[in-house]
């Protein structure tokens, strides 16, 4: 039986200063090694024009990663003079070198830029930034009092919040290239800088939920309100409009503030910022200090919830996973099954066909993103029904029992055979469902017998069904475990009475083992659910004798009564 630790998901530095002169950097270059192989010519065949005899044919194989792009200075180097520049155009320069250096997915050259300390250095530059951009707002919002709203309409956006959402979503960019490292050196530097950087992007974070929720709200309600011709509320300056303007210039003022604010956000820092957090999460070791930092996860749910469609559908899926595997951490699931809104943004993402907009997605790319959230929703509900603490709070939200059997249940859909992997998604959503289902089931008697009694019995007509014909095997040792979990003396005589359970067990606990150790389990868990029924049911309940006629008959055919050991309690993946 594996434990729960097998179970469990992957999960400043300061320079003495002196006067050394910025060193320079070379012209870049694109120059990269190993991008193609010829599998006929030879590079002398090449140089002197010669011909092999015969056919030949070059086949240029593509890379098994995106190579590391040679760099004009070292690691160390552009470390160096990145912890030097502080003007503008020093710093963009500098910037625009170390995106160039660390766009790569060799796992060992990253590790390097840690050991340099390419995390610590980004991590100060990164909160230089903000500081900047923080005094920036602070004299427009200054300069909105000394001059009237029409000057300052027009001159509040001259580039200058454009430009260092540009340099902020740059490093955000670097320092997720550098986490492209082992998660040995990911560990090691969230031991240094993590708790630097984490609020540092949480509130980039937050201010871009902010921008993407006004930019948004100002179009729908220009959508809404273009008869009425009402002015959309906004936070900026487009609040006040002259109320002489005609209809068509209001909208087209409208419009104009609307590409103003779009200037100053950029969906990409979002991608960027949930990423990094990914890699943090990663880690066993500091999911328990993430999940316990102010604001993680409710920022992580604002951006799941969010409806803007400015937020990238990476972003959410970001988050989503970063809540599965912080629930992995025993220390966190009692108190994230707490977390206010946390559950229900969870069965949100698993019941996605009861949002009308959702219901039918528009295009092939928009259905993947559905079923992939989805999956990941249901990992991380099944990771929180590990713990005995959570088993009756989360049998008591709304829905959350309904949305695994929606997803058990559901075995095709009609964008499959594309070759995408709507299949892998559908599968791995059943196999949380079930794995969840089966948590739960392992509950107190009294929530056996609701569980057994939901829905008008539902539940274990879903169970029987995905037991008979799904045609994955975990998905049936996973049901099977979850009816060996429902049986206690409180509802035995509900699941004796169920019409087909007790054919469905006695069939797969009498089939042949000649398959291997598959069959072989299904078999023995069907068994020992029909021995545990058999326990827990009185000789007084008027369906005993079916089932103790059935079991006589498993026995005889069985010719043994040994029982082996197989996985049943709740477990989290």
């Amino acid at each position: 039986m594996r434990s729960f630790q097998d179970d469990m998901a992957e999960a400043m530095l300061d320079q003495d200063y002196s006067s050394v002169p910025i060193p320079q950097l070379p012209l870049p270059t694109t120059i990269s090694y190993n991008e193609t192989r010829e599998t006929t010519l030879t590079w002398k065949d090449h140089v002197d024009g010669n011909k092999m005899p015969g056919k030949s044919v070059v086949i240029n194989e593509p890379p098994y990663k995106r190579q590391r792009v040679t760099p004009a200075t070292s690691t160390r180097q552009v470390i160096e003079v990145l912890n030097f520049c502080v003007v503008r155009t020093d710093r963009e320069a500098a910037i625009a070198s170390v995106c160039e250096s660390f766009d790569h997915n060799v796992e060992a050259y990253h590790n390097e830029e840690i050991d340099y300390g390419a995390d610590a250095a980004l991590c100060k530059h990164l909160a230089l930034l903000l500081l900047k951009e923080s005094n920036e707002a602070q004299r427009m919002k200054s300069n909105k009092k000394k001059f009237n709203q029409d000057d300052y309409r027009a001159n509040s956006h001259d580039g200058t919040s454009k430009g260092y959402t540009e340099e902020i979503s740059r490093t955000v960019e670097a320092l997720e290239m550098v986490y492209r490292c082992s998660a040995n050196y990911v560990s090691s530097s969230f031991t240094r800088v993590g708790l630097e950087i984490l609020p540092l992007l949480l509130g980039i974070i937050n201010k871009e939920l902010c921008c993407l929720k006004d930019s948004s709200s100002s179009e729908q309600c220009e959508d809404v309100n273009t008869e009425e011709d009402v002015r959309p509320k906004r936070t900026t300056s487009d609040s006040t409009l002259d109320s002489t303007m005609s209809g068509s210039e209001k909208k087209s003022q409208k419009e104009t503030f609307y590409v103003s604010n779009q200037n100053t956000s950029s969906p990409n820092l979002l991608r960027k910022c949930t990423k990094i957090i990914g890699h943090f999460a990663r880690v066993g070791s500091a999911t328990e200090t993430m999940a316990y930092h102010p604001d993680l996860l409710s920022t992580l749910k604002n951006i799941i919830d969010s409806q803007s469609d400015f937020v990238p559908s990476e972003a959410r899926l970001n988050s989503l996973w970063i809540i599965a595997n912080l629930a992995c951490n025993t220390e966190n699931m009692v108190m994230m099954a707490c977390t206010p809104g946390l559950m229900d943004t969870l069965v949100k993402q698993c019941r996605f066909n009861d949002d009308k907009r959702l219901k039918h997605p528009e295009s092939f790319s928009d259905y993947i993103h559905l079923i992939r959230a989805q999956s990941i929703a249901a990992r991380a509900m099944l990771n929180l029904s590990w713990a005995p603490e959570n088993k009756i709070p989360m049998f008591e939200v709304d829905n959350l029992v309904d949305s695994l059997i929606t997803m058990l249940l559901t075995r095709t859909s009609e964008w499959g055979g594309r070759g995408h992997g709507v299949s892998t998604f559908l599968l791995q959503s059943r196999r949380h469902a079930s794995g969840a289902l089966r948590n739960l089931a392992a509950a107190p008697r009294r929530n056996k017998f609701h569980l057994c009694k939901h829905g008008n019995g539902s539940l274990l007509n879903s169970l029987l069904d995905a037991a008979r014909n799904d045609p994955d095997t975990s998905v049936k040792t996973r049901v099977l475990a979850t009816l060996h979990n429902l049986t206690c003396a409180d509802s035995a005589e509900i699941l004796i009475s169920e019409p087909g359970l007790l054919d469905l067990l006695s069939e797969l606990a009498t089939a042949n083992e000649t398959t291997g150790n598959t069959e072989d389990e299904l078999g023995t868990l069907a068994f020992r659910t029909l021995r545990t029924m058999e326990k827990a049911a009185s000789s007084d309940m008027s369906c005993h004798d079916s089932l103790q006629k059935v079991l006589n008959e498993v026995s005889a055919t069985r010719n043994s009564t040994v029982l082996k050991p197989v996985k049943t309690e709740s477990s989290a993946e």
